[in-house]
């Protein structure tokens, strides 16, 4: 689970908001509300929805977007291989946590 560090480019794509057109979508769950739409709109964001106790994504739909939003090949493909697992979705969940966390704590540091 090593990510080289991020180039300043890639950080400041990290750290800022992207566009209406660009967001991500996922969805809590919630005893009472039941399933509740989220729209994501910056990497930040999504590392604080997986945190959430019951978030659910398109893992897949991820990797795409860290891909084309984000433009970071390395972590598109970990997360990639994270959703091609036959984990729950609360450890896929979890393991994207933990990349996209460092990921965003290396960029805030060059930044």
């Amino acid at each position: 689970m090593i990510l080289s560090n991020p180039t300043k480019k890639l950080a400041l794509r990290i750290v800022s908001e992207v566009g209406f057109d660009q967001r991500i979508e996922g969805f809590r769950l919630r005893e009472r509300a039941g399933i509740l739409p989220v729209r994501l709109y910056s990497f930040s964001e999504v590392v604080h929805f997986l945190s959430d106790p019951f978030p659910r994504i398109d893992f897949q739909g991820l990797a795409h977007w860290v891909l084309d939003v984000m433009q970071d090949p390395e972590l598109s493909e970990m997360i990639r291989e994270t959703a091609d697992t036959e984990a729950s979705d609360l450890e896929k969940a979890n393991r994207t946590l933990d990349l996209m966390g460092i990921r965003l704590v290396q960029a805030k540091k060059i930044m």
